[in-house]
């Protein structure tokens, strides 16, 4: 097709077998490099979507439509592809798409809560005073002081931090309980 300049053709041809195959997300992946070649950009991201609806592990798809994404600041865009990513991360991967999600979410969406539902559990299997930061960011931006009570809580219950940190937390927590939420008695 390069050679003899036959792009149409074969563009056609690979469109139709994505309708009719049984495995379409090859096609969908080799249409997304072709159109790449052509320049045509909408049709790339449109084969790249189908990809990841298929194989939303596929990391080289889904670094390719968060650019895309970021370039175009489509953010309600990258905030669902990422969500999907989070579905499927593990470990360290999860940890970084989920504060990377969570960054998205609060910055550009305004979308406090949700910010706060991904980096809540992050603190509280990893009581980090970066990730202290966070939650309380959210938290004030979002004016969502109450949910951070069981945050602290289950990040205490979780036993996983040092003794610092637990002192930390409680401190934390004594006062979000007196200053933002107004009860001296817990």
């Amino acid at each position: 097709a390069e050679r003899l300049d036959q792009w149409t053709t074969v563009l056609e041809a690979y469109e139709h077998a994505t309708q009719t195959a049984d495995r379409p997300v090859v096609f969908h992946r080799r249409l997304a490099t072709w159109y790449a070649k052509v320049g045509d950009m909408a049709a790339e991201v449109y084969h790249r979507k189908h990809i990841i609806a298929h194989e939303p592990t596929d990391s080289a798809t889904a670094d390719s439509l968060t650019a895309y994404y970021e370039t175009k600041q489509d953010w309600e865009a990258l905030a669902a592809l990422l969500t999907t990513r989070i579905k499927h991360a593990r470990g360290e991967q999860y940890n970084v798409l989920a504060v990377y999600a969570a960054s998205i979410l609060s910055d550009h969406l305004h979308r406090h809560a949700a910010a706060l539902d991904l980096i809540g559990p992050l603190y509280q299997s990893s009581p980090t005073p970066q990730l202290r930061e966070k939650i309380e960011q959210y938290a004030q931006l979002g004016e969502l002081w109450p949910r951070l009570v069981p945050v602290y809580q289950k990040a205490l219950e979780s036993g996983k931090w040092n003794e610092h940190a637990e002192k930390e937390i409680h401190v934390r927590l004594a006062s979000l309980l007196v200053h933002e939420l107004s009860d001296s008695a817990q």
